[in-house]
């Protein structure tokens, strides 16, 4: 199992976050709820620590073995920054990560009043 793919798969579906937990299939947060992500099988221990250790910056490795739990941020190109929480819970690996996408969205995207992008776009008057 591919990190990548989960995480590429997860952004395609417009989640806000992924849950990745050993003896479980990823599972996704969308529109609030949390579901299985379709197409991939459970996650192995020892696919939890390959998948952890491929992202997880070296700098931290350490710091996660002492304390059973780092925060870092991991980026594909293209798609999508995360900013990951990796855990070891009743000593299995765990994460959770954030979908920060690329670029930011235009007015229009976010679904904000008229009057926003009125204010946005008038002269700033001092």
């Amino acid at each position: 199992m591919e990190i990548d793919a989960i995480l590429r798969k997860a952004v395609e579906l417009g989640v806000s976050d992924i849950h990745m937990k050993v003896g479980r299939p990823p599972a996704v947060r969308l529109h609030g709820d949390i579901e299985t992500l379709e197409g991939f099988d459970v996650i192995t221990a020892e696919e939890g620590m390959r998948m952890a250790a491929s992202i997880m910056p070296n700098s931290l490795k350490a710091e996660f073995k002492e304390k059973k739990e780092a925060d870092f941020a991991y980026g594909i190109k293209g798609v999508a920054r995360f900013r990951v929480n990796a855990f070891i819970q009743r000593g299995m690996i765990g994460m959770v990560m954030r979908v920060i996408p690329e670029g930011v969205p235009d007015i229009e995207e976010l679904n904000l009043p008229d009057v926003i992008k009125e204010l946005a776009e008038s002269p700033l008057v001092l």
